[in-house]
């Protein structure tokens, strides 16, 4: 007993120290990197060991959390790293067999398309409650934006902070689902390649194609572009945000694609290397080419599966 319970516990420790690095050390580098692998621990757990294991990982992280803060930051921790790794536990586990005795898991861009509605989910609870603030969502971030710029930034021109505080406001919820949804991604990944490079994984690496967004992902980005286009007030506010939520599992699938391009090639590693530095040092460009190319590989892979006689891509 003590041994099955041993790798649960550990994780949620290591994942509670590691997000308190984020959250009590916010301007250092070092903790800040530290502190976006907080769900690391928890995603080997979930991917090892499943449900019952990620959410007693999970229930220790919280406790341990909250020993160290008290009630302040648990919220955070549960929303940061906990739910998400419910999530992916949850579906990404799931296979059938059909009847050939072939196991199918379930696809990894179904899975993307969960942590999606999970975000989606999140950011509604958010609006309800800013509708209780003046100007709704927008104003309480606004107000929020403002006051942070008025004590880390008190030596700003006025019409300079009020500049930058407009320009935060309108993208600070993008940002932050983006982040939410890259770090929980990269997270997962580096999860999967450890537990596979060391035997204990439960289900095999996706292919290419199964990381393909279900066709509800590209019909969510076509009614976020339109509510953005068309729309005016929070609905407006809501959608430009959304754009970034709704590319990201083409953005995914590009990334994807581009390394599997590049990991069948002579001097894949350096290839490799400079693929994710380069998404790394410019993140924002990095994924809207990426998201492009998802797009388009999204289309071709839709259109094979139309096609008379297509069937499924491999």
């Amino acid at each position: 007993m003590v041994s099955r319970l041993a790798p649960p516990v550990a994780a949620g420790l290591l994942a509670a120290l590691l997000f308190l690095s984020l959250a009590l050390k916010p301007g250092s580098l070092m903790f800040g990197i530290l502190g976006t692998l907080s769900p690391l621990p928890l995603m080997v757990v979930a991917l090892s060991l499943g449900q019952i294991g990620a959410a007693l990982a999970i229930a220790v992280g919280a406790v341990a959390v909250v020993a160290v803060t008290g009630s302040a930051l648990v919220t955070f921790f549960l929303v940061m790293a906990g739910l998400p790794v419910l999530v992916v536990a949850n579906r990404a586990l799931l296979w059938r067999q059909d009847s050939a005795g072939t196991v199918e898991w379930y696809p990894a861009g179904r899975v993307v398309g969960w942590l999606v509605v999970l975000v989606l989910a999140v950011l509604a609870l958010v609006t309800l409650i800013g509708m209780g603030h003046p100007g709704g969502l927008q104003g309480w971030i606004g107000q929020s934006v403002n006051h942070t710029l008025t004590v880390i930034g008190g030596n700003l021109p006025e019409a300079e902070r009020q500049k930058m505080a407009g320009m935060l406001t309108r993208i600070l919820p993008a940002v932050l689902m983006l982040m939410w949804l890259v770090t929980t991604a990269i997270n997962a990944a580096f999860a999967q390649v450890t537990l596979v490079r060391f035997g204990h994984a439960r289900r095999p690496s996706p292919t290419l194609a199964e990381l393909n967004p279900p066709d509800w992902l590209a019909a969510l980005l076509v009614v976020v572009l339109a509510a953005w286009g068309l729309g005016g007030g929070t609905v407006a506010y809501l959608a430009s945000n959304l754009v970034a939520v709704a590319l990201f599992p083409f953005a995914l699938l590009g990334v994807a694609t581009a390394h599997h391009a590049i990991a069948g090639r002579p001097g894949a590693a350096m290839g490799l290397v400079a693929l994710y530095a380069i998404m790394f040092l410019a993140l924002a460009w990095a994924l809207a080419l990426a998201a492009i190319l998802g797009l388009v590989m999204f289309v071709k892979m839709r259109a094979a599966h139309y096609r008379p006689g297509g069937g499924k891509e491999n």
